[in-house]
């Protein structure tokens, strides 16, 4: 099961690596994937809101409150190998209407979407910047 919480303060792709590591230090964490530009991170495995609340404020953000990320659909994102691309696709895959939250991950090559999503949709806007979807 996947979770997304609503984080105050990130601003950069080095905050969503501070964040990722602390979260990802809690047991039964699976996967983390923190994005800035939407202020969320989501959270695999059987992990407590109250430990992930503890983890971001360690490291000095703020929990806004959470949402079931079973929803999410993940797409495997071919060349997507630095945070740069990472942030382009996200910031592409995001800016959909049917999109409540995007996050893409340059180490899986994947992008998390959240919300009433197309495939074709995501596709097309994951092509206009360049990459393609595997």
């Amino acid at each position: 099961m996947s979770k997304t919480f609503d984080v105050d303060g990130m601003t950069c792709s080095g905050c969503e690596k501070i964040v990722s590591s602390e979260v990802g230090d809690i047991d039964d964490a699976e996967s983390i994937e923190a994005d800035h530009e939407a202020g969320t991170v989501t959270v695999t495995g059987d992990v407590d809101e109250d430990d992930v609340a503890d983890a971001v404020e360690d490291v000095g953000y703020e929990l806004q409150g959470s949402h079931d990320g079973a929803d999410g659909q993940t797409f495997e994102v071919e060349n997507v190998d630095s945070p740069d691309a990472a942030d382009t696709v996200a910031e592409a895959v995001g800016n959909l209407d049917e999109v409540d939250s995007a996050s893409a991950d340059h180490e899986d090559g994947t992008v998390t979407v959240t919300g009433d999503v197309d495939e074709d949709d995501v596709e097309d806007a994951v092509e206009d910047v360049g990459y393609d979807l595997d």
